[in-house]
């Protein structure tokens, strides 16, 4: 699926995304809606809170990384992981070594290898060298 409105100098993006309704909060996609129609990516962050009820699970992140690609395609979801020491990453995923677990959920899933090569760092890039011109 191409972006809805094209890649410009006025895509946006989110990085700091859980997408999923949490808790009692009630999950609006307008957001994602405008980021898809700007051509932009929408990065999931590794916030536990963000994330769900604790423990999140493997399962629980992929499960968002789903729902943003329901909503704008392949060219939506980008690891935002925030590793940086200001996050509570879930147990299931404490660093940046977890990263193969969540590519070997996403291939259970039936995720295809360009939809995870974009979620990996595809869109990102996409988007930075379309803004860069």
């Amino acid at each position: 699926m191409k972006p809805r409105g094209g890649v410009s100098r006025g895509s946006k993006f989110i990085d700091l995304e859980g997408s999923i309704k949490v808790r009692s909060y009630v999950y609006l996609g307008t957001q994602e809606d405008s980021v898809a129609n700007s051509g932009g990516f929408v990065g999931i962050m590794l916030q536990e809170s963000f994330l769900g009820r604790s423990p999140v699970t493997l399962g629980r992140f992929v499960d968002h990384i789903e729902h943003v690609m329901k909503i704008g395609g392949e060219d939506l979801p980008a690891l935002g992981s925030d590793y940086d020491g200001m996050i509570t990453p879930p147990l299931s995923l404490p660093t940046p070594l977890a990263y193969p677990r969540i590519v070997d959920e996403m291939l259970k899933r039936k995720f295809s290898e360009t939809a995870i090569r974009k979620f990996l760092g595809g869109n990102v890039l996409r988007v930075i060298e379309a803004v860069r011109g």
